[in-house]
């Protein structure tokens, strides 16, 4: 505080530290349990973002909630849950703000996610045809530039036209330009599918040479071209009225590859005799024309191969013979293979990856075969091409008809305690059996399922039409052909707790080396393989994920033991609780008691292995079949007893625990 004494002009300044501390402390959001999960699916050309966040199993009606998609907010979605559609591949950034309006705190959940799913325009399949005409006059030069799909003009895309990446005014699938000078101008087009939500680009270039200019007669050329063996190369040069000009731009090119600009006299390194023509384009920059000129020259002064004198001998056959179908060949040079040459096989114009004397190239069809063998010696610089033409009438095609193919496809579903799952079945035989040398690819909806065997076994989650095709490729002759069907589901039920009510059972056991509660879940009906279990403890998740479970006492008091059950094949799911007052003396309570001793198996029912826990002291089990007799038996472990099944017939089993002469029975369902 300062303090001012208007009378006789001074002042003075008082001053105290306070600490405050009745303002609520941050939000610690780690204890409120936050369960933020964000999935995406792809549905045709869209695909969908479904988010949700929770806090301790819950949502909380108290905290405000913002959604963002890649930094855009979502303000649709204003609650914990999230429905957000995207058009476009890409990687995306999901986030939530939560904030906590009563502690005045905030936090952000994010996760990215890379989507490929969404399918892009088959821009090929349409058939895109680029073209121009052109119409020159004195002065100006007019270009019609037209992009055409399937042979028409496809008015449902969007089009930006763009010249020499200027972008123009047009957004028709045609442009119009006019020119005042001759050069190259490229022209591109963008199409932008609205419905597919894709776009391409198409670009061609034209060079515009009809406009009057450059008088280059009177200018008088002179362009020459002459050789020089021994030094191995080529001269050439041009002068306009006997002179260098330097204010031209000169582009030389030798058999149409540049390889010099802006010099009026150059010279070009050569290897090997054979034709050679040198063309050399002068642009006048000033005037904006240009023109070219070409001379060519045959040099024979290099030291040239005979290969008459070397007897090649190229020599093709096909291998039908051998269910194999492919052309094999081989080239000697005086009856003798020449690894110091370097070979380039074609067949039909397509080049093979073979560099050696000799090839193999798979056939998938009767015809005529054209294959070629080009020969280089890197000692002499020298080269030929030899080819010889192959008739191949051997390929035996495919004829699916007489094998009398017969596709079958049904719905299974079975959900008993003994089994649960539901599935698409088929399969299909030729000539009424199962062809293993075929190769198959099953489909669903369009979707690979299966692939590499004549049955389908494949799991589905909900009711309703399915199309299945099959793919079968004859690897022998090459061929293939499909088969399709298409199969109502109906007989997927859903879950009914109700009628499958689960009952949860809760105890202590006091006893001075085993104070735990004892849990275990039963069903009215039938406890299915397919259940998923989550615990808790007083609304803190344990590791057991089986039917039963066991929790260490620390003190004495009330717990609340929660069970979610899951049905996976349903994908539902249920949750129950309970409360047990634990009053052990072992925890401080009275001075004596009478620990209860109990037998937790778990799975049960069971597949094949079991584990089983004892909370008394040393012990024998004995498991035994329905007869009495015995199967297995030794000495109970302090912790966890592990015990396989497999191997043995499904039905009941007992496991007895023998303490000093007392038996304790618990009752083992094995499934098949």
């Amino acid at each position: 505080m300062r303090v001012i004494d208007t009378v006789n002009n001074c002042d003075t300044t008082y001053c105290k530290t306070i600490t405050t501390n009745c303002f609520k402390s941050s939000c610690i959001w780690k204890d409120k349990k936050p369960d933020f999960k964000v999935i995406d699916s792809c549905l045709g050309n869209n695909a969908v973002f479904i988010g949700y966040v929770l806090f301790r199993g819950n949502t909380n009606s108290t905290y405000t909630y913002q959604w963002t998609v890649n930094n855009v907010p979502d303000t649709k979605y204003k609650g914990n849950s999230l429905y957000s559609y995207i058009t476009k591949n890409g990687t995306y950034t999901v986030c939530v703000r939560v904030k906590d309006t009563a502690n005045n705190c905030d936090t952000t959940f994010c996760e990215t996610f890379k989507i490929t799913c969404l399918q892009a325009c088959d821009w090929k399949s349409q058939k895109p045809k680029f073209e121009f005409s052109d119409s020159c006059f004195k002065s100006s030069a007019k270009i019609f530039a037209h992009l055409t799909f399937n042979g028409k003009y496809n008015t449902k895309y969007a089009y930006k036209w763009s010249i020499n990446q200027n972008q123009t005014n047009s957004t028709s699938p045609y442009v119009v330009e006019t020119f005042s000078k001759n050069g190259y101008y490229t022209f591109c087009v963008n199409v932008y599918d609205s419905v597919n939500n894709c776009d391409t680009n198409f670009c061609e270039t034209i060079q515009i040479k009809c406009l009057s200019g450059c008088d280059w007669k009177s200018m008088k050329p002179n362009f020459y071209l002459t050789d020089s063996c021994n030094a191995k190369s080529l001269h050439s040069g041009i002068f306009f009225n006997g002179k260098s000009r330097t204010d031209l731009q000169y582009t030389w090119r030798l058999n149409g590859k540049v390889f010099n600009y802006n010099d009026n006299i150059v010279s070009q390194t050569i290897s090997s005799n054979g034709g050679y023509t040198v063309c050399v384009t002068v642009y006048d920059s000033s005037k904006n024309c240009d023109t070219t000129f070409c001379e060519s020259i045959k040099i024979n002064c290099f030291k040239a191969c005979n290969w008459k004198d070397r007897k090649p001998d190229l020599s093709v056959i096909d291998t039908c013979g051998r269910n194999i179908n492919a052309l094999s060949g081989i080239i000697y040079f005086n009856g003798k293979y020449r690894s110091d040459y370097i070979y380039k096989w074609t067949v039909n114009n397509t080049t093979l990856n073979y560099t050696g004397p000799s090839m193999y190239h798979n056939l998938n069809k009767n015809g005529t075969y054209f294959v070629c063998v080009n020969i280089k010696d890197t000692a002499n610089n020298c080269d030929t091409t030899i080819c010889k033409t192959v008739q191949v009438n051997c390929i035996t095609s495919c004829n699916w008809k007489d094998r009398k193919a017969k596709l079958e496809v049904w719905d299974t579903c079975r959900n008993t305690c003994k089994e649960v799952f539901n599935r698409i079945d088929g399969w299909i035989t030729f000539n009424n059996k199962v062809n293993t040398s075929y190769k198959y690819t099953w489909r669903i909806n369009g979707t690979i399922v299966q692939k590499d065997w004549a049955f389908l076994l494949n799991p589905v989650s909900q009711n309703g039409k399915y199309t299945v095709c099959l793919t079968v490729h004859d690897t022998i002759n090459n061929c293939d052909t499909s088969f399709c069907e298409t199969v109502y589901m109906n007989c997927i039920q859903k879950c009914n707790w109700s009628r499958n009510m689960p009952k949860l059972y809760l105890k202590d056991s006091c006893s001075k080396n085993f104070t735990k509660i004892i849990g275990e879940v039963d069903f009215k009906e039938c406890r299915k393989s397919s259940y998923l279990y989550k615990w808790t403890v007083n609304g803190t998740r344990l590791n057991y994920t089986g039917p039963a479970m066991l929790y260490d006492l620390k003190k004495n008091g009330t717990y609340t033991v929660c069970i979610n059950v899951y049905d996976s094949v349903n994908r539902c799911d249920t949750t129950i609780c309970d409360t047990l007052q634990v009053k052990c003396p072992t925890l401080g309570i009275g001075k004596s008691f009478q620990a209860i001793k109990t037998i937790i198996v778990y799975p049960n029912p069971t597949q094949g292995e079991i584990k089983f826990e004892w909370n008394g002291g040393a012990a024998k089990y004995q498991l035994s079949n329905q007869l009495g007799q015995i199967l297995m038996e030794g000495e109970v472990n302090e912790t966890v007893n592990v015990l396989n099944l497999k191997g043995y017939k499904p039905g009941v089993y007992g496991l007895r625990i023998i303490e000093n002469n007392q038996v304790y029975v618990k009752s083992i369902l094995l499934l098949e």
